[in-house]
Order: structure tokens, then sequence, then C-alpha cells
């Protein structure tokens, strides 16, 4: 395979950071998976049958903080801190990247979880790739329902988690309670950032090029670019389909759409002409006010001195958005 070119490589630091590692070890120096280690509470939990051809019957093993969940023959590993209460805030981050902060901080008002998503740290392998975010939507519901966490749950996603979001909001609108977008890559970015490229030149910067090619590799070599083999051609699709329903997608549910005012700080590293950044700006502006239009109490707030791991830059902007939309929802 040849190398990368320095645009995908920044693309994907940006966006996806480092994959599947969003909760923490078990102990120092420790790989014990949670249903060896003592203490294990083993349960049986009854799940309604999802998109995601899972069982009806779940094995869970509780260790502590951590919940270990059969669905229909795959393991897949959830943390959850604070005291059970109703709204659960789920954080969908991706990326161990501020997450732990973020879930000490949520803890001290609310029941929070993480979880490593399929064939990432503790989860056990995907059936197969690439997969889109449906799946990623359908897995999720299925960990829940066989955690025996109760809902209803506040999403949290990050960046291209918030496809899982929207597709989750789609099939499972009865779980949902509210939403917290931080910095979300809107189902429309791909499409719009490919649209506003000017048409192929011999002599064009060569950033315009590895732009161009990146985003039509997406739909020609779907999972390639991706670590966990995501779809980003096909998921994308699938949630704009979601959102083009008539209605507001997330009802009148409060939601909350973070934005940060420098997501682009490393592309201006590259060779990009200034009005290409600023159509690829607007674009990206433009889907986060729609997200935040998908509800009737939906707000998009711009965080200031906030890069796009707004979690890491400005911690307290996204707890406090995260407190309102439990307050508002409980």
């Amino acid at each position: 395979m040849s190398p990368r070119p320095r645009f995908v490589i920044i693309i994907l630091g940006l966006l996806v950071g480092a994959c599947g590692s969003q909760t923490a070890p078990l102990s120092a120096g420790s790989s014990t998976p949670p249903a060896t280690q003592p203490d294990a509470v083993t349960t049986t939990v009854n799940a309604a049958t999802t998109t995601a051809a899972v069982d009806t019957t779940m094995t869970v093993v509780q260790t502590g903080p951590l919940y270990q969940v059969d669905i229909g023959g795959r393991i897949m590993v959830m943390e959850c801190r604070g005291q059970v209460s109703t709204p659960t805030v789920v954080v969908d981050a991706w990326s161990s990247n501020g997450v732990r902060a973020l879930v000490e901080a949520v803890s001290d008002f609310a029941r929070v979880c993480t979880y490593d998503h399929a064939g990432t740290r503790r989860s056990g392998p995907p059936p197969e790739l690439p997969r889109t975010a449906q799946a990623y939507a359908d897995d999720l519901h299925a960990l829940l329902s066989g955690s025996g966490v109760e809902g209803p749950y506040i999403l949290v996603p990050w960046s291209l988690t918030t496809w899982t979001t929207i597709l989750y909001a789609w099939t499972y609108p009865e779980d949902l309670a509210g939403v917290v977008m931080i910095d979300p890559r809107g189902p429309g970015v791909s499409s719009g950032d490919l649209a506003a490229l000017p048409e192929p030149m011999p002599d064009e910067p060569l950033a315009v090029t590895d732009v161009r090619n990146f985003l039509l590799e997406l739909i020609s070599n779907p999972g390639e670019n991706d670590d966990e083999g995501l779809d980003w051609h096909a998921s994308e699709e699938l949630a704009r389909a979601a959102i083009d329903e008539d209605g507001p997608l997330f009802g009148d549910r409060p939601t909350i759409v973070l934005s940060a005012t420098d997501t682009f700080e490393d592309w201006r590293t590259l060779d990009l002409p200034p009005e290409i950044l600023d159509l690829f700006w607007q674009v990206w502006i433009d889907e986060q006010q729609r997200l935040a239009a998908e509800s009737s109490r939906g707000e998009w707030r711009v965080v200031p001195d906030s890069r796009h791991a707004i979690q890491v830059d400005q911690l307290g902007a996204v707890v406090d958005a995260v407190r309102e939309v439990v307050s508002a929802a409980g």
C-alpha cells in the first residue's frame, strides 16, 4: 500500500483520533478482561430485538463500573460512572482524547457511560467489514438494552460519531432523551466539500488534488481510509436520508450543537487556496446549524478558543451543555 498523502493523515488525525480507545484501562499494566476479574456479577437481561440480528436474551458480566455484554455471540464492553439516575448520558467520542475528564465531570451530576466500539480494545470484532454507522447504532442499542442500564439516554457524540447518533435517533426514537454534539461532522460535509472544489486542473496545488482524491476514495473504496473499517460514504448517505425526512429528527428533545472556532487549524498548514478553505468552513458550519434545527429545542453554540476536540480545550463548555440538557430532559 502506498503512503497516505499528508492531507489524508491530517484529516484522519483531526476527525478520528485514536479510534476505539475511549474507556480507561482496567488497571495499570493489566489487560485482564472484566469477565475474569473478581467480584463479577453475571445476570441475564431481556432486550428488545434490533435491526442487527441479536438474541433477545443477553448475558451481562458486571465488574464495578465495567459491563461486558454478550450481544448475540459478540462481546461489547461499556463503563458507567455516577449515581444511578435517568436520563443516562452516553458519550460516544471514538478517542480517549479528553473523554476521561469529561466522564469524570459529568458523573458528578448524572449517570454517564462510554463504550468500546466493536473490534476496539476489549470489545469483540464486528461480524463484517466495512460497516456503516447504522451498524454502530444497532450495536449501541443492543449494548444498552443488554446491559440493563436504564434509559432514556442523552447521546453525546464527537465528530464522526454524530452519524451514529442520527441513525440511533431515527431507529430508536423512544430511547432518546436529548443530544449534545461536540463539533459534529454533519452528513453532508463530504459531498459539500467535493462540490466546492474546482474542476481538476493540471497545475492545481497538490493539496487540492489530495483532497479530491480522498473524497472520491471514500466512495470507491469504502472503509479503506478508516481504522475501524467505517464506510464513510454509505454512513453519510444513511444519515442524510434520516435528517431529510419530514419533521425534526430529534423532535422536541433538548439538543445543543457545540461548534469549535478553530476546527481547521491543521488544514491551514496545507497548500489549499484560502477561498477553498473558506468554502469548506461554510459547509461545516451550515451542516452544524442544520443539525441544531433538527430539534424544536435545538441550539447551535460557538465555543470560543476551541479546536475540534472541544472537550480538551474547553471542557467546562461541554460539561455545561450536558448539564443543561440533563436538566431539560429530566
